[in-house]
């Protein structure tokens, strides 16, 4: 949607639309948007859109509003392109890896507690308590989840790793799950 600013007296006075931004259309009767040509009948200059720019390079950076161009039918300059300093792109590509690793690592989890819940437990945690349980089937179960559960996690270490280091393209989930150990419930 435009942005409107009102000019008074040379000077910009104020940005936004008007109390009425419609009008009735004479010929239908209904209200209608007005046009550019009757906002600035109005005293009001449309603002020139912000520029194109590369968000990975690239950002928006505010002109002061008293150094923006009032022309006959526009006003701006409002925005320039500036590049992103070292410090932001840095920035930004670290909230990108966090990101990743969580992702990464919450879909994990999932897949651990989700294997464990076909067996009814709680989650993966819960099912590990029985490890050394007296009923033969809950304590094999609880070994063969911890060590699918430490194997899991330490494959997907080196992957992440490996990711981070620039070693290799980040994979999807789904990619990710394939190259993680399989897990098969012990057989008694």
């Amino acid at each position: 949607m435009t942005q409107y600013a009102l000019i008074k007296n040379g000077t910009v006075a104020k940005i936004g639309l008007p109390r009425s931004w419609s009008k009735t259309d004479e010929a239908t009767g209904e209200a209608r948007a007005l046009t550019t040509q009757e906002w600035i009948k109005n005293g009001y200059l449309p603002l020139l859109p912000a520029p194109a720019f590369d968000p990975a390079t690239e950002k928006l950076v505010p002109i002061p509003q008293s150094a923006w161009v009032i022309g006959t039918d526009s006003v701006g300059p409002t925005y320039e392109v500036a590049l992103l300093t070292q410090d932001e792109l840095d920035a930004r590509a670290a909230a990108e890896q966090a990101a990743l690793i969580a992702s990464y690592s919450d879909a994990i989890q999932n897949r651990l507690d989700s294997k464990a819940q076909e067996r009814q437990y709680d989650n993966i945690l819960s099912a590990v308590t029985y490890l050394g349980d007296p009923n033969p089937r809950f304590a094999a179960e609880a070994e063969a989840l911890r060590l699918w559960r430490s194997d899991t996690w330490a494959t997907s270490l080196v992957i992440m790793g490996e990711v981070l280091a620039g070693n290799r393209p980040a994979p999807s989930v789904e990619d990710l799950f394939a190259e993680l150990p399989a897990f098969e419930w012990p057989v008694l």
